[in-house]
């Protein structure tokens, strides 16, 4: 068993993976999901002996596939906007993070491209009203949250192309 044909084995997980992933899906999470399966059956393959490739292959897929609606969910957990005027304000301090909360943050005001996006992130993290925010620099309170609106669909977009970023957040 120490010579696996490797692309059988990535055809065969791209077998099992591929039904579980709508279109949109299925083009840009698939070939990071076969890898994510590939890198399991190495790891796996370091400490035991595999008796049977298929079986292990599709737990393998299986769990790799929990894995990933895992962190969708977690991710537009996140990244969802909420009404903040109609949300329960205790609702934050039961649902707070802790030090993941900062990682994301962090992240974020990193990865946001130029500075208005920075200072509206910034603003955003420290929960600051939009319409003082407008105030301040003399824009309406509408063209501060389509600002806000751009800059966090360009920070959403960033964060779905580059693995290295989700893997930098992990379980936040």
């Amino acid at each position: 068993m120490s010579d696996l044909d490797w692309d059988r084995v990535r055809v065969r997980l791209r077998e099992l993976l591929r039904p579980r992933l709508s279109g949109s899906e299925a083009h840009d999470a698939l070939d990071d999901l076969v890898q994510e399966g590939i890198v399991r059956l190495l790891r796996l393959r370091r400490r035991e002996r595999v008796e049977n490739l298929e079986a292990l292959l599709v737990t393998l897929a299986h769990r790799t596939w929990i894995d990933y609606t895992r962190r969708r969910a977690r991710w537009r957990r996140i990244f969802e906007l909420r009404d903040r005027d109609t949300e329960d304000p205790r609702a934050g301090e039961e649902a707070s993070m802790g030090d993941a909360e900062r990682r994301i943050q962090l992240v974020i005001l990193r990865i946001a491209e130029g500075e208005e996006c920075r200072r509206l992130a910034a603003d955003f993290f420290a929960e600051r009203d939009w319409n003082a925010v407008a105030r301040e620099r003399g824009l309406s309170p509408a063209a501060v949250r389509k600002r806000w609106s751009r800059c966090l669909r360009e920070i959403k977009e960033k964060i779905a192309r580059d693995p290295w970023i989700r893997d930098l957040l992990g379980d936040a």
